[in-house]
């Protein structure tokens, strides 16, 4: 038969265990400490990072659909008025809708294919254009300023892709393309009035 002792020693805590583990904890604080702060700093570097990206693209769009907007407006309604050195670079972007447009036009055939280049070039179509922004976000932790990037950039395009109705007339590439040969045989003929009665008809009512 098993007789279980009661030990009196055993119930009391070992003083040098206790001390180590308590050196221990006082050793892991500065690495915890280290491990939280950077989390905070990612944290603040992704959070200006989207805002930077949510930017370009406004930024993208209105300089399609209107007028790009100022480095001083984008700071006040993205960073919240707390970035320095905020500006903007606009340039063209790739037209690949256009091209695509060109491409299945010259698929098409010659013809198509030059009216499609004549569209291009000489009216007003939906362009792409490209906006990047460069900005410094500050904070008031010192440590984190020194471990930011400085500049931050970033790049967006938008195609435009709004027709407006009007602002397009076919009729002088038409003509060129298509009917130049068949008004001067016209006129040579006739005289002037059946070609310009052909002229007002291509123009304006065919």
């Amino acid at each position: 038969m098993l007789i279980l002792k009661n030990n009196p020693q055993s119930a009391i805590r070992n003083p040098q265990s206790t001390g180590t583990a308590t050196v221990e904890f006082v050793m892991a604080i500065p690495l915890l400490a280290l491990i939280i702060a950077g989390t905070f700093f990612f944290g603040w570097l992704m959070r200006n990072h989207l805002r930077l990206r949510a930017a370009d693209r406004y930024a993208a769009w209105r300089s399609v659909e209107d007028t790009p907007p100022s480095g001083a407006e984008i700071d006040e309604e993205f960073f919240d008025g707390r970035a320095e050195g905020t500006h903007l670079e606009g340039d063209s972007g790739s037209d690949e809708t256009l091209q695509a447009f060109i491409v299945a036009a010259r698929n098409q055939s010659a013809d198509a294919d030059e009216l499609a280049e004549n569209l291009v070039a000489r009216h007003h179509v939906p362009r792409a254009r490209g906006q990047k922004i460069k900005t410094k976000f500050t904070t008031s932790v010192e440590f984190w300023q020194k471990m930011a990037p400085g500049m931050m950039d970033s790049r967006h395009v938008r195609e435009g892709r709004d027709w407006v109705r009007g602002e397009v007339n076919l009729g002088g590439s038409l003509r060129e393309l298509y009917f130049s040969d068949i008004e001067q045989s016209v006129e040579d003929v006739a005289g002037e009035n059946i070609s310009q009665s052909l002229q007002n008809l291509f123009q304006n009512g065919w």
